[in-house]
């Protein structure tokens, strides 16, 4: 993908700029506000931070998630709400609970063979309606385990983050698989003058198979950047994505289709990639609201597919949170 030699350029060509003595900045925040994740850990946006919360210092928030799929012209809505606490300094913990999923498959018919369109969505499989209405989503528990932090004066962060999920979705309206999902990452930061906070992350999810299915597993990636770090207003910029390891494979009978028809035996994954920008307001006591949109960059044009395209729209997603941040 060439968006990856270009953020390694960009990030080697920030290197020298911040080895050049700077005048001290006065700034309202004298550390960056540790601001959570739709994961509920801290990060940029999506993008996790290698740094962890303080002792006893804990973050709250409410977050709006869209998401958009090849498979179906599927556009998904997550609401979660958040929650991190820090344990020790070199642990936080996290949780996010989907309080409202909504599935938009928009598809006629719903499923059919030949095409990624017509195949299942791999985290919701188990979609069978074009419209799946308000229902409970899955709960996200987690740990982040700080490696090296700037804080004990390491040139950069490092972390590893485990995440299960715990299916607490409505399983009979497809808003989840209704099995468990363990997530592993590797976590890398660095915060440049007190200026320019950059992060990366790789990991790899594994996920529970439902009954007549067989879920693809996938490496996740991302990488980003936020600025300035301790300002009121700041701006992050964002890719992250999956590579899936495999198709995603079902029995005929695993589910009763609304329009009647077929799920395909096997569904076609193909690699994803999400750019995402926004802006996060984050005030002297720790209130913070932000908005922001995403793009799916390897979204098929819905022309592609002839009779089959016939919704229209695009692959753009909104993004929202807002919350609270406690020292």
């Amino acid at each position: 993908m060439r968006i990856l030699p270009l953020a390694v350029v960009c990030g080697l060509a920030a290197v020298p700029a911040a080895a050049q003595p700077r005048a001290p900045i006065a700034a309202p925040f004298d550390a960056r506000p540790a601001i959570p994740t739709a994961s509920g850990d801290t990060g940029l946006w999506s993008v996790p931070t290698a740094e962890v919360l303080r002792p006893r210092e804990w973050s709250l928030g409410a977050h709006h998630v869209n998401a958009d799929y090849d498979q179906g012209f599927t556009d998904v809505s997550n609401w979660p709400v958040t929650f991190g606490l820090g344990l020790h300094a070199r642990v936080e913990a996290f949780a996010a609970l989907t309080i409202v999923n909504r599935i938009d498959r928009d598809v006629r018919p719903l499923f059919f063979p030949g095409s990624a369109a017509g195949g299942v969505i791999n985290d919701y499989p188990l979609v069978a309606a074009g419209w799946t209405g308000t229902h409970l989503g899955d709960l996200r528990v987690g740990a982040k385990l700080n490696v090296a932090s700037q804080r004990r004066g390491s040139a950069g962060a490092m972390a590893l983050r485990g995440l299960i999920k715990i299916p607490t979705a409505d399983r009979d309206a497809g808003a989840g698989s209704g099995r468990a999902d363990v997530q592993v990452d590797a976590i890398v930061s660095r915060e440049l003058d007190e200026r320019v906070e950059l992060s990366a992350f790789t990991g790899f999810i594994v996920r529970g198979d439902p009954d007549g299915f067989d879920l693809a597993n996938s490496m996740r990636w991302g990488f980003g950047a936020g600025l300035p770090t301790r300002r009121h207003l700041r701006l992050t910029a964002e890719v992250h994505g999956e590579a899936y390891a495999g198709d995603t494979i079902a029995s005929r009978s695993a589910i009763r289709i609304a329009d009647g028809s077929t799920v395909p035996d096997r569904s076609a994954r193909k690699n994803t990639a999400t750019a995402a920008i926004g802006l996060t307001w984050v005030g002297s006591s720790g209130l913070f609201a932000g908005g922001g949109i995403s793009w799916n960059l390897g979204a098929k044009a819905r022309s592609e597919l002839g009779p089959f395209g016939n919704e229209t729209g695009d692959a753009i997603g909104l993004q929202v949170r807002v919350g609270y941040w406690r020292r």
